[in-house]
């Protein structure tokens, strides 16, 4: 992907990328469409409600929050203070998808 593309893979598509080989850090936005309140399989990052039809006031639509959420996240990560997992790996251990 050339810095700035997007690439959308359906969530039982197998997807990797190469090591990040550099001094710095790489994100990469993993946006999934779930009911509120479940598990996203990420808990070191971010939730937040996109869109609600039964309460709208939930909604994120301030990008500074956003952005702050995620930057807070990063910070938390690199300095080792999250203390649990950061990323949760187990959907290959559906038998539908396996």
């Amino acid at each position: 992907m050339k810095r700035g593309g997007i690439v959308l893979f359906h969530k039982h598509n197998l997807h990797s990328s190469l090591p990040n080989r550099s001094a710095r850090l790489r994100w990469s936005a993993d946006l999934r469409y779930h009911r509120a309140g479940q598990p996203s399989g990420r808990p070191a990052f971010p939730g937040f409600i996109a869109r609600s039809q039964a309460d709208p006031r939930r909604e994120l639509r301030d990008p500074a929050v956003w952005r702050t959420l995620w930057e807070n996240a990063r910070t938390a990560i690199l300095a080792g203070a999250h203390g649990g997992v950061i990323f949760a790996d187990d959907r290959w251990s559906d038998p539908a998808v396996c």
